[in-house]
């Protein structure tokens, strides 16, 4: 059994709107990421602009929207499986992303990082 993603963690508030260019980006991300078809265009503007803060350590990684980065779905994984674990806004937690990522743990439903639940 897959694992699945699902968009409520990322609900943008009520009210939100994204740029136009955001929106652009984010169409580009969906073809990469059959994952995440059922998710709105703003759900994922707001997944990704998270992944950019917490992971990247900058406002938006625009150089990641043509192309998959494992690392965004891993992202997504630990946020979905650890709800309370905060990845701040420093990027410190690329590297350990980066190595998440390269076993698709979303693909075993794998148990969270330790760094991630301690």
């Amino acid at each position: 059994m897959s694992f699945e993603f699902v968009a409520t963690r990322f609900e943008p508030s009520e009210g939100y709107q994204a740029s136009e260019q955001d929106v652009a980006d984010v169409r580009k991300l969906r073809a990469n990421y059959p994952e995440l078809e059922p998710w709105s265009d703003l759900s994922l503007v707001v997944a990704f602009g998270e992944y950019s803060a917490h992971v990247m350590a900058v406002h938006w990684a625009d150089w990641l929207c043509g192309h998959r980065d494992e690392g965004f779905l891993a992202y997504l994984y630990v946020r979905m499986i650890c709800p309370d674990f905060e990845f701040d806004f420093t990027g410190l937690h690329m590297d350990d992303i980066d190595v998440y990522a390269a076993g698709k743990p979303w693909t075993q439903q794998a148990e969270a990082p330790a760094w991630a639940t301690t």
